[in-house]
């Protein structure tokens, strides 16, 4: 009888160990993506969010008339809102967008894709009497550090403009993407 038992909880155990590996694979693996391009509408006038001019690691930014595109994972659910993971359409291997764990102020970057908070935004949609827009809030500054910052646009006076995150505010035009 305890050799029975004792198969029987290996199985369970193998069992869990499957299903867990399966559902990692659920998560990382290639789940179909909605290829997008987010203007924002504090500069309108053309001004997409660009990830990077190579495959390392680096910050992003707003560019004019860039033809940029970001893969839109949904990753569920929260508070009814859909959590996100962008990933660069131009440059996959470059990564996906991550708040960096960093605070008010600090850059957005593109970093090799992963599975943490980090890289994770909540959206907002937000209309008013003309157009829709989404906000796009990191899941990772509120989750590990209880901060409610949002991606806003950064106006440096260029062709090439700043991303920053802010403290979240669905009314500021900057954090508005369309």
């Amino acid at each position: 009888m305890k050799s029975r038992n004792h198969i029987f909880r290996l199985l369970a155990t193998f069992s869990a160990t499957i299903a867990l590996a399966f559902a990692s694979l659920a998560w990382a693996g290639p789940a179909s993506a909605a290829s997008q391009n987010f203007e924002n509408a504090g500069l309108r006038d053309g001004y997409k969010l660009v990830c990077c001019s190579s495959d390392k690691a680096n910050p992003v930014w707003l560019e004019q008339f860039a033809n940029a595109s970001w893969s839109v994972y949904h990753r569920g659910d929260t508070n009814g809102h859909s959590i996100v993971q962008m990933q660069s359409a131009d440059r996959p291997a470059a990564g996906c967008l991550d708040s960096h764990g960093n605070s008010a102020g600090g850059q957005v970057w593109v970093q090799a894709c992963n599975s943490g908070d980090y890289q994770l935004w909540e959206v907002f949609h937000v209309s008013d009497s003309s157009q829709s827009y989404v906000v796009f809030k990191s899941r990772g500054a509120y989750t590990k550090q209880g901060k409610h910052l949002c991606i806003a646009g950064l106006k440096n006076g260029g062709i090439r403009e700043g991303i920053v995150l802010k403290t979240c505010n669905v009314n500021d035009v900057w954090q508005r993407f369309f």
